[in-house]
């Protein structure tokens, strides 16, 4: 395994700019904007890719939720682009759940924010993206989903709402 950072690239990761990465593996960018909307720890998932997320590889159930996640955050993000764009206001509700069912509450970062960490399985993960996307938690307020752990944690009322 090899680690790069790239810093100091201004604009937006264009198809250009992500196509001289393609020869690595996996590409994973912490984003400022995700930050600055404190989704920790920044990843944005539109622009982070894995070779290893194929249908060849990986159960084809789990590449439909990669991709129907994908598709409800870029539709969420177009409508914040442009207002004029008429989303529907459900869908959008989903992907804002799902960004900040992205949010995670580090263990290590448990003495500075004072809340205790939290891991979520592979499985745990898909399954609460699916039941986002699914709108089977559509009753709760996008706040419920940040700085959670598992859907379990989120209905049981054990994340901040």
């Amino acid at each position: 395994m090899q680690t790069f950072f790239l810093t100091g690239v201004a604009g937006p990761w264009t198809a250009e700019r992500m196509a001289a990465l393609a020869p690595f593996d996996t590409v994973v960018q912490l984003a400022r904007a995700m930050i600055l909307r404190k989704n920790y720890p920044g990843v944005d998932v539109l622009t982070t890719r894995s070779r290893l997320l194929d249908e060849n590889l990986v159960d084809t159930a789990d590449v439909d939720i990669a991709r129907r996640t994908r598709e409800a955050i870029a539709l969420r993000r177009a409508a914040e682009q442009n207002p004029q764009l008429a989303a529907d206001p459900v869908l959008l509700a989903r992907a804002e759940k799902l960004q900040a069912f992205f949010s995670q509450p580090f263990f290590v970062a448990e003495p500075y924010n004072k809340r205790p960490g939290s891991h979520v399985s592979r499985a745990d993960a898909l399954r609460g993206c699916r039941e986002i996307l699914d709108g089977r938690h559509d009753d709760l307020p996008v706040g419920a989903f940040y700085f959670t752990g598992s859907i379990e944690e989120i209905r049981d009322g054990r994340a901040p709402a």
